[in-house]
């Protein structure tokens, strides 16, 4: 199955690329956002603006949209494609576990967690600061084989400029980092990519034993 054209996912920059990957193998383009799925919504308008069509946006909190009737998540919605989707399997005599299988075969493992810790008052709130500013200057240090560090307080594809901090590695795992805007907590969202479920388990793994261990000390 192809998309129409100018067909458009849409995701914020701490979400899976699981989707993503899924889309553009059928032809969708794909719109990274901030995350909070107001930013979606806010997506959705400019997107129709320009000529373009919203498929589906998603984040990582479990939120799902599609259809243009809001700007918001909508588990009615994502409950009915669920399970529209299980009947079309049932008939062809498959299950939701053989077609996300059969997914991860073609576009390999894909493996997300996240880990938040929290450090509250005056203390805390500068002890997230400086993990922040820790990553930023010692990252490549903690990890070698990182390919590349998107720092987002500077603004990247002119997305507002927001205190998170997002590195690739060379097999597109990636780890973001940023402190929660609600509560006094300091959020590792990981993404890992990989052949299989056990080696993204542990790649997944040797990330949370690096970053944990730093964390022990700030707690």
């Amino acid at each position: 199955m192809k998309f129409k054209e100018n067909a458009v996912v849409i995701k914020t920059i701490v979400t899976s690329d699981f989707g993503a990957e899924i889309a553009r193998a059928h032809g969708a383009g794909v719109l990274e956002t901030l995350t909070g799925f107001k930013y979606i919504g806010e997506q959705i308008d400019i997107l129709k603006e320009a000529g373009g069509t919203f498929i589906f946006g998603y984040e990582e909190s479990y939120g799902y949209l599609t259809g243009e009737h809001a700007r918001d998540k909508d588990a009615v919605v994502s409950a009915m494609l669920i399970c529209e989707l299980s009947s079309v399997l049932k008939s062809e005599g498959k299950t939701l576990i053989d077609a996300l299988e059969d997914l991860y075969k073609k576009h390999g493992y894909y493996l997300d967690a996240l880990d938040s810790f929290t450090l509250k008052g005056e203390t805390g709130k500068a002890r997230i600061l400086e993990v922040m500013s820790y990553f930023r200057l010692h990252v490549r240090d903690a990890f070698p084989d990182i390919e590349e560090v998107l720092d987002y307080k500077n603004g990247i594809n002119g997305l507002p400029k927001s205190d998170v901090l997002k590195f690739y590695f060379k097999d597109s795992s990636w780890v973001a980092v940023r402190p929660s805007g609600t509560e006094p907590k300091i959020k590792f969202y990981y993404s890992m990519r990989a052949a299989n479920e056990p080696d993204a388990i542990m790649k997944l793994a040797a990330l949370r034993n690096v970053i944990g261990t730093y964390m022990k000390d700030c707690l």
